[in-house]
C-alpha cells in the first residue's frame, strides 16, 4: 500500500474504547470517591456539630440546676424576693410603717444569722447577699434596720463607722459555754487568742479579736480557767 495512513484494525479499536473506558471509570470512581469522602465528612461535620449543641446543652442545664439550687439554699423571709413583695424591699414613708417595717426584717435577720451562724452583719454583706442585696436605697435601709436593733439590743456596733454589726442571736456567756464545751471534746488544755483566731474548727462567725478576748475572760470568771497570760488572753482550761 501507498503511504497514506495506516487502516486502524478492529483489535485498535477495541484497544482504544477500553483504554477511554478505562479513563471514564477512574474519572467516575474518584467523583464517586470525592463525594463519598465529602458524605463522610458532611456526617462526621454534622455528628460533631450536634455533639457540641448537645454539649453546650447539657452545660446550661447544669449551669440553670445549679442556680436554682443556690436559690434553694439561700435562707429568704416567708415575704419572699423584692418580685413577690417590692413593698418589703423599700424604706416606708410614714414613722408607723417604718417601725412595722424594721421589726420584720430585724426579726428576720436574728432567724438569717441563727440559720448561717453568723454573728457578725456589715453593710457590704448588705449590698452583695441576698435577700438583702434586692432592696431599694440600700444605705437608708440598713441605718434604719441596724439602729432599731441597737435600741432594742439585738445587735450591737463593732466599729466607728457604723458598719458593721454583732448580731446578738447567741450571749456572750452562751458562746463561753461553747468554746469551754469544744475545749474539753478535742482534749486541749490551753486557749489563747492568736491561735483562736487564725484556727477554723470553732466557728466565731466572724467575731472581732475583744470579743473573743471577752469569752475568755467569762470561762475564767466562772471557774471554768485560770490566766496564764492574761496580756496575751491565754488561758488554761480546768477539767
Amino acid at each position: 500500500m501507498g503511504g497514506g495512513l495506516q487502516p486502524v484494525t478492529v483489535r485498535e479499536k477495541i484497544r482504544e474504547r477500553k483504554e477511554e473506558e478505562a479513563k471514564k471509570t477512574t474519572v467516575k470512581e474518584k467523583e464517586q470517591e470525592t463525594t463519598e469522602s465529602s458524605q463522610v465528612l458532611d456526617k462526621k461535620t454534622e455528628k460533631q456539630q450536634k455533639e457540641t449543641v448537645r454539649g453546650q446543652s447539657r452545660k446550661e442545664q447544669e449551669i440553670k440546676v445549679s442556680e436554682q439550687i443556690q436559690v434553694l439554699r439561700t435562707f429568704m423571709p416567708e415575704w419572699g424576693s423584692s418580685e413577690q413583695s417590692p413593698w418589703m424591699y423599700f424604706v416606708p414613708a410614714t414613722e408607723e410603717g417604718i417601725r412595722k417595717w424594721t421589726k420584720e426584717w430585724h426579726d428576720f435577720l436574728i432567724e438569717w444569722a441563727y440559720h448561717n451562724k453568723q454573728h457578725v452583719f456589715s453593710f457590704s454583706t448588705f449590698i452583695r447577699e441576698p435577700p438583702y442585696c434586692e432592696m431599694r436605697n440600700k444605705r437608708e435601709a440598713f441605718s434604719e434596720i441596724a439602729e432599731t436593733m441597737v435600741q432594742q439590743g439585738l445587735a450591737e456596733w463593732i466599729d466607728e463607722q457604723r458598719k458593721k454589726l454583732r448580731l446578738i442571736w447567741k450571749s456572750k456567756i452562751e458562746m463561753a459555754d461553747d468554746l469551754y464545751q469544744w475545749a474539753l471534746e478535742r482534749g486541749t488544755r490551753y486557749l489563747d487568742l492568736r491561735s483562736l483566731v487564725i484556727q477554723e474548727e470553732f466557728d466565731f462567725g466572724g467575731l472581732p479579736q475583744e470579743i473573743i478576748r471577752d469569752i475568755l475572760e467569762l470561762i475564767v470568771q466562772t471557774g471554768r480557767a485560770e490566766w496564764v497570760d492574761k496580756e496575751r488572753a491565754t488561758i488554761k482550761v480546768k477539767i
